[in-house]
């Protein structure tokens, strides 16, 4: 998976002979097939683009992902017409029924809990107690245990005075920037699909063009978290160049997933189509790989 992320100042982005140039006022540019990108990452300050190029991102359905303060998305890119059969898979998201609306996010959760239980246990902390808040998880949620466990989870994971605040850095910074390449790979295979993203399973936020990609994204946030903890322990509590590209690494990461291994990014691709099964099919059908933390 090919992902660059510009962080550098006053650079021009455009298109050369089907390569991404990068235009530097002191360096030598720097080139990238477009063909091969699979995210683009911008978060300098005073970048220009051509428009050439972002026609051809738009064509290829590659995000190209705006980042504000803290390396946190401020805004994405992504092409409006990814699948030949767009409209009629958007009728059948608006009919998709209440309970199996409901039924899938029971098991997104379920499987979210699972995966953080595995990860506290993988480093020796408490996560006996997550058996139980998995079965207490009910059809749609409805007393919250996903917040319940964020919580018990964040503070064993991180320590007591963590707290998830998008403004932070360090171990915050690390996490945002994770999950932004999370959510591109998300969005873009949602697209891919011919789904609509604003439509979700849970969230309605009006003001979220990406409210699918912001519940299928759950039960994928563990496996971040850990690598997130995996450099924190190696005294990488920063995003540099390192670590941004040790993140972006863990996308390669093969998991089991219907009897054979596949990279991470492919295994997001399987579950938005499972996604897309479960829709014209009327009953669950949604898959995710077998986390292993021992691959990280």
């Amino acid at each position: 998976m090919k992902i660059v992320d510009i962080s550098l100042d006053n650079c021009y982005l455009h298109l050369y002979h089907g390569f991404l140039e990068i235009k530097f006022a002191d360096r030598e540019a720097k080139r990238t097939p477009v063909d091969d990108l699979d995210c683009l990452i911008v978060s300098g300050n005073a970048i220009t683009y051509s428009h050439s190029l972002i026609q051809r991102l738009c064509q290829e359905n590659i995000p190209l992902i705006i980042c504000g303060k803290n390396y946190l998305p401020c805004g994405m890119l992504l092409n409006l017409q990814g699948n030949y059969e767009q409209m009629g898979r958007l009728h059948e998201q608006i009919a998709m029924s209440k309970p199996l609306h409901k039924r899938l996010w029971q098991k997104i959760i379920k499987l979210k809990i699972t995966n953080q239980q595995k990860v506290l246990e993988f480093y020796g902390m408490q996560g006996n107690d997550f058996g139980m808040l998995i079965k207490r998880v009910k059809s749609g949620d409805p007393e919250n245990v996903e917040g319940i466990a964020a919580r018990k989870y964040w503070q064993r994971l991180f320590g007591k005075n963590f707290r998830r605040n998008f403004e932070q850095p360090g171990t915050n910074a690390l996490l945002n920037f994770g999950y932004a390449i999370l959510r591109s790979t998300l969005c873009r295979y949602v697209v891919a699909t011919g789904l609509n993203p604003a439509l979700g399973v849970h969230h309605h936020n009006k003001l979220n063009p990406w409210c699918l990609a912001d519940d299928l994204i759950e039960p994928y946030r563990p496996f971040i978290d850990q690598k997130v903890m995996q450099l924190v322990l190696d005294g990488n509590n920063a995003v540099t160049t390192i670590t941004k590209r040790e993140l972006a690494g863990s996308f390669e990461i093969k998991y089991d997933l219907e009897n054979c291994s596949s990279p991470m990014h492919l295994c997001i691709k399987n579950t938005v189509i499972s996604l897309w099964n479960s829709i014209k099919e009327k009953e669950n059908l949604l898959e995710y790989p077998d986390f292993d933390p021992e691959r990280i």
